[in-house]
């Protein structure tokens, strides 16, 4: 089957994180099979995270909201000789049958994974091993493994950079910053903006500046954490493109946010990393937390209610126990390491 493999798309097409815990496997499985095309399918906001990547022929980004009829007929034009489903989703299963693509990669744990040929039999939701090594599970069927794997940085063009340095120089930074992103996608328990303002604060304390990064969405909260920590709102910068995030994360001297997309995002810009981390199983660092050797975890100490370790407590705020002297420590931490 390897041998006569020309082309091979692989697809994940859910969050910033994911698909940067996933890249790791896409440049390991062309590396394994050079004459192969590979391609990728993504979610449209994650597009910028593979284009311009060396590894990748063409890439397709498709909305999980929309019809899955264009993605089966861009699968079908190219006829491709092998699919990965590294996201399992039924109508992406569906997808790769429909466009005819013969061998079909996925998990055997699902109700639909008599869709795939080739069945991964690895489970995820003991959550004992990190996201990024579970993703070369996937690769089994083709003798591809792990060895040590590195995070994938974008491809930042000169654009991307000229936007975040017009960003910065609106902040009316003193010097070197650092970067907290105080709202996650809402997969994890995250504490309260202003939480997240008092450690901001602390840093400035520290003397360094600081940038609070977010979309325009997160304006609200960001307005928030900005008059917690009492720092000029012009510190609140909004990237429209992820491009552009990126080379803003790559120029701080740490990245301070919770279990979300932008902390693995600056992990793959070879940033040090503080991630606030909740108890909940389903959100472990263990398979979560911002890889490398440059990132420092926290959690919140002597949780005993319930709720709050099944992540359903409307009462407490175990996040906002994470003190901002232990985040400051914890910056210290990563940054000589």
């Amino acid at each position: 089957m390897a041998t006569e493999m020309r082309s091979a798309v692989l697809v994940r097409t859910d969050r910033i994180g994911d698909l940067l815990l996933a890249l790791p496997a896409f440049a390991a499985f062309a590396r394994a099979f050079p004459a192969c095309k590979v391609s990728a399918v993504v979610a449209p906001r994650t597009r910028e995270l593979v284009e311009g990547q060396p590894f990748i022929k063409d890439v397709y980004s498709w909305d999980p909201n929309t019809s899955s009829g264009p993605l089966t007929k861009w699968l079908r034009d190219r006829v491709f000789d092998a699919a990965i489903l590294f996201y399992p989703r039924p109508r992406l299963a569906w997808a790769l049958v429909r466009a005819g693509i013969p061998v079909r990669v996925g998990s055997g744990y699902r109700w639909y994974s008599w869709l795939f040929n080739r069945r991964v039999r690895s489970h995820r939701k003991g959550n004992d091993r990190h996201e990024l090594e579970c993703n070369f599970d996937l690769l089994s069927p083709f003798g591809v493994k792990a060895g040590e794997p590195s995070l994938v940085p974008p491809v930042l063009s000169d654009e991307a950079h000229e936007d975040a340095d017009a960003l910065l120089a609106r902040a009316n930074l003193p010097g070197p910053f650092a970067v907290v992103h105080p709202r996650g996608g809402g997969s994890a328990v995250n504490a309260t903006a202003g939480h997240w303002g008092r450690i901001a604060a602390a840093i400035e304390r520290a003397g360094v500046p600081v940038v609070i990064t977010g979309t325009l969405d997160d304006a609200a909260t960001a307005a928030e954490v900005v008059r917690a920590a009492g720092i000029s709102p012009h510190r609140f910068v909004s990237p429209a493109r992820l491009a552009t995030l990126a080379a803003i994360l790559e120029g701080a001297q740490v990245v301070i946010g919770p279990s979300t997309g932008p902390i693995h995002l600056a992990a793959a810009m070879g940033r040090p990393t503080v991630g606030l981390y909740s108890v909940v199983k389903s959100q472990s660092p263990v398979r979560w937390r911002p890889w490398g050797r440059r990132g420092v975890v926290l959690q919140p100490e002597g949780v005993t209610c319930r709720a709050c370790v099944r992540g359903s407590c409307r009462r407490h705020q175990p996040m906002d126990t994470i003190t901002p002297e232990r985040v400051l420590e914890a910056v210290r931490q990563a940054t000589n390491s």
